[in-house]
């Protein structure tokens, strides 16, 4: 008897994981088919200063979120971070990069300030509105898929990018791949 007990402990540990993974393959399957739209509205932020918004490229983009569950001082403080990303992306012209910070309403001025204090040499995007996450709403609340890489029409090719911890090497021969083998798509 006692030796069934560790058998049914594995079992519904194997099950718990496989339900696991189904449920991460229906988020990621539900968040690639539907386009990501970067709205017209957002404040462009760079080197201490308010810009209207621009037209982006049409191009694939690399897109770092920070909604309003982490920590945005954090991320404002760790901004250089992504300067590698930003520099090979204006190297290899084959994406661009979009950093969104979308704070509580409540942390929202804090949030600006600390962006126009920072004086990033890179433009940020404030969404003071959290308008990104209303029209983006397929994208996975999981902060671990929080930054990913659209294709030019909006759709995700790449996503759970630790930018933090990533290798831009294999990022770049990744995005080279992907261009590579699907010239028509374009990125």
């Amino acid at each position: 008897m006692l030796k069934v007990y560790p058998l049914l402990f594995i079992l519904l540990l194997v099950v718990s994981c496989s339900n696991r993974n189904v449920q991460v393959a229906k988020i990621l399957t539900d968040f690639q088919k539907n386009e990501i739209v970067i709205p017209d509205n957002l404040i462009r932020i760079e080197k201490g200063k308010v810009l209207g918004m621009e037209p982006l490229p049409d191009r694939a983009k690399l897109i770092e979120y920070i909604d309003s569950s982490s920590c945005s001082a954090c991320h404002i403080a760790h901004l250089e971070i992504v300067d590698n990303l930003f520099m090979m992306a204006g190297s290899t012209k084959l994406f661009d990069v979009v950093v969104v910070f979308s704070p509580r309403a409540e942390d929202a001025s804090e949030v600006l300030r600390m962006l126009l204090a920072k004086k990033y040499k890179y433009p940020v995007y404030f969404d003071g509105s959290c308008e990104f996450a209303q029209i983006n709403r397929t994208i996975p609340s999981d902060q671990r898929y929080h930054t990913f890489l659209i294709d030019k029409r909006g759709t995700p090719i790449l996503w759970g990018i630790q930018i933090s911890r990533m290798h831009y090497t294999i990022f770049l021969s990744n995005l080279y791949r992907y261009y590579s083998l699907f010239k028509i798509i374009e990125l």
